[in-house]
């Protein structure tokens, strides 16, 4: 069935119910012919969907095909699996090419002041060298400025730069 054929044929069997009568080969779902919203919001996805589902000259009349990848301009994205996060563009599957074991691995947040201090600023709990948490078998030693480290860590550290690695005081020796 060619384009103009179908489109003819949509145009035929459009009335008020939710579905049209179409061959197998496609199917679009009705238009609402009687109600006319006029919001913008309405404006808006009335666009969308004409510019998506309706035919034209262009098209090869694929109703209903997806696109099968999307692009998403993310300020930073959250690796769920390893709670790392990165910057920038981020290609996203669609859902229908998931296979059965599959997880959604990435959560999507706002590059906001709170995500980004977030993302600045290790736990407590952390070795602010090498960024692990402490262990019950670590020793850790505390600065005179107050800072916490691993001693291993602290130790080779202070034999490059005589700084604490947080506040760059001077000679804070444990």
């Amino acid at each position: 069935m060619m384009a103009d054929e179908a489109y003819r044929y949509f145009l035929s069997r459009m009335d008020n119910s939710e579905t049209c009568a179409a061959p197998d080969s496609f199917c679009i779902p009705k238009l609402k012919a009687t109600v006319v919203e006029t919001s913008p919001y309405h404006l808006r996805i009335n666009t969308v969907f004409a510019r998506k589902y309706m035919p034209n000259e262009f098209t090869n009349f694929k109703i209903w095909e997806p696109k099968k990848e999307r692009f998403w301009n993310v300020g930073y994205v959250r690796n769920a699996n390893t709670g790392s996060f990165s910057h920038g563009w981020t290609k996203v599957r669609a859902a229908y090419n998931l296979q059965a074991g599959d997880k959604l691995t990435f959560t999507f947040i706002e590059p906001t002041e709170v995500v980004l201090d977030v993302v600045k600023k290790p736990k407590v709990d952390d070795c602010s060298i090498c960024l692990e948490g402490y262990d019950s078998t670590d020793f850790q030693v505390e600065t005179t400025c107050g800072h916490k480290f691993h001693d291993s860590c602290l130790r080779e550290w202070l034999r490059k730069q005589n700084k604490c690695p947080l506040c760059r005081t001077a000679g804070c020796y444990p």
